[in-house]
């Protein structure tokens, strides 16, 4: 499917002359199905930073009990 969005007249239009609302439940729908679909293919989940850094819990393990840090496994 082709979508274009005229933010100008704040509408959606499809390859098939449909023209949706872009601030309706089937406008937020379409745009979102998109963004999850690129932001899927550009990995865009990988480049959060919670912690200020890449080398936080989320990315490494500690061994049980002990303050030492093991390496995991990539």
């Amino acid at each position: 499917m082709k979508i274009e969005i005229d933010f100008d007249n704040k509408e959606i239009l499809t390859d098939e002359g449909e023209r949706i609302t872009l601030y309706s439940d089937e406008g937020f729908a379409l745009v979102k199905d998109l963004w999850l679909r690129v932001g899927w293919n550009q990995k865009y989940n990988y480049t959060f930073t919670w912690f200020g850094d890449t080398d936080h819990p989320v990315t490494r393990r500690y061994a049980p009990l002990s303050g030492s840090r093991v390496c995991a496994s990539a």
